[in-house]
């Protein structure tokens, strides 16, 4: 590990569960660091035995809820889920199983036994935040007599978190539907897009609907911090303000009676808040993670965050010019730059073979944007998926669903009609996702698009149609 100036760093050995554990205290964000070593000749007991006091230590070094911890050592274990080469041995399942129980990932893919003969991966590292890591894998051997090669991981410890940022919550719940209906209803929509281009009309449609639910949808603006836990809200933050100012107080009047037992007051609300919060919390998951209906995704998603709840920003400092970009608008404007490249047109000298036409007189050469099908189309929309930049939700439009697909079949119409697809449904929110490879390398990262929801209702009525059309002439073979 490398470490810069301005980094307090402490280090001990603690024993935990009859093991070995080093514990490292870098700027106040501890970590854990096992190192073990498992014997080939374990007998059965012995290996329960190791497995029982393994087990045991994660439990207890997840209990005090570390930045991070790393597992290191010789298993003598093999996993095919490990080293594609190797065969699964009952030690390693039942080992691959436990880490993978505490949300470890297993770093090294290549062999780490070299024998004349044959070559295992038996010599792994584990970690449970695999975001700061930097590089790992494997360097051959300093001795010719030695057959384990040595691994090495590098990680990045310094934890940024992006800036406080401000979003509009909505509480649904109490928006008053009725009125939301009337109001797009009484519009006079035809008027509103007369004479204007396709591209105008979409953006006065989402300011005239935006303004209509921001009305009558309770809503209010809320800042909200990554680093702070998910359990923190307004009255704790107010709490936290209070007890600070107290224990100034109880300095600056030098430390009177009446001012350490205000202190204690405010500390007491204060704990007592915390802990309501934190218990409604881990309720309110531990129904998620019972109710059956919760998907497969989510409910590994809230097991790993009862496992380990630190969050840590999922993409590390880019690597970009030769120098690593920590701030989060580069790392963004990067990010944009390497996308946008993707999509430029490729230029060849190739050309396309003359497809001659399907003999047919049949023709699609109209459709038909109907009030019910649009509606249908609304009521079969997941609510809980994201939208776009323009800030109209799944909810927004089901909830008005009666009275917004009017001037919808009108937008519809006219983009059809002016063969245009408006700009506003061409942007999206781009959110890099991690595929393989260096995580600090750009090209490493694919892009997963957040577009308008009324642009995906529109290219739904389109493929219905052409689908309907090639269906019911029998074009497809």
């Amino acid at each position: 590990m490398r470490f810069y100036k301005k980094t307090v760093l402490s280090t001990r050995i603690c024993n935990i569960s009859n093991l070995n554990v080093i514990e490292l205290n870098i700027n106040n964000k501890k970590g854990y660091i096992i190192s073990l070593y498992r014997s080939p000749s374990q007998s059965t007991d012995e290996f329960e035995e190791f497995l029982i006091r393994f087990d045991q230590t994660l439990h207890n070094i997840c209990s005090l809820n570390p930045s991070f911890t790393m597992i290191l050592g010789d298993f003598n274990a093999k996993s095919t889920s490990w080293y594609d080469h190797d065969i699964t041995s009952t030690e390693g399942f039942r080992i691959e199983s436990l880490t993978s129980f505490y949300s470890f990932s297993q770093l090294i893919s290549t062999p780490t036994h070299i024998l004349p003969t044959s070559s295992s991966c038996i010599d792994l590292i584990f970690v449970d935040q695999p975001n700061i890591v930097m590089n790992s894998g494997v360097h051959s051997s300093l001795h010719s007599n030695c057959h384990h090669q040595i691994t090495y991981c590098k990680l990045n410890l310094k934890i940024s978190y992006p800036p406080p940022y401000e979003r509009i919550v909505w509480d649904y719940n109490k928006a008053n539907v009725d009125l939301i209906n009337q109001a797009i209803y009484r519009f006079n929509w035809e008027n509103l897009f007369e004479g204007i281009s396709v591209d105008k009309q979409i953006h006065l449609f989402n300011e005239t609907i935006l303004n209509i639910f921001n009305n009558f949808i309770p809503n209010k603006v809320v800042t909200f911090n990554d680093s702070d836990p998910p359990w923190i809200n307004a009255q704790i933050k107010n709490l936290i303000r209070l007890k600070n100012q107290m224990y100034k107080l109880y300095l600056q009047n030098g430390k009177t009676h009446n001012d350490f037992l205000f202190l204690q007051n405010a500390n007491h609300q204060l704990s007592e808040m915390i802990n309501k919060n934190k218990k409604k919390y881990h309720e309110r998951l531990t129904s998620k993670l019972n109710n059956p209906s919760t998907s497969a995704k989510a409910f590994w998603s809230i097991l790993k965050t009862f496992v380990n709840g630190k969050k840590i920003p999922s993409i590390p400092p880019i690597f970009d010019n030769g120098k690593f970009i920590s701030n989060f608008s580069s790392k963004a404007m990067i990010f944009n730059t390497y996308f946008s490249q993707q999509c430029t047109n490729v230029v060849t000298s190739s050309t396309l073979p003359s497809t001659p036409y399907y003999v047919s007189n049949k023709r699609l050469s109209q459709l038909n944007f109907d009030i019910a099908h649009i509606s249908n189309i609304i009521c079969k929309l997941n609510p809980n998926k994201a939208h776009g930049h323009d800030g109209i939700s799944i909810r927004m439009i089901q909830l008005s669903r009666e009275s917004i697909v009017k001037p919808l079949c009108i937008l519809f119409r006219n983009c059809f009609e002016a063969s245009v697809f408006p700009n506003e449904w061409k942007k999206g929110n781009i959110i890099p996702v991690y595929k393989k490879g260096d995580k600090q390398i750009v090209s490493n990262y694919r892009p997963i698009s957040l577009l308008p929801i009324f642009s995906k209702i529109f290219e739904r009525v389109i493929f219905d149609a052409i689908f309907d059309y090639m269906d019911q002439n029998n074009f497809f073979n």
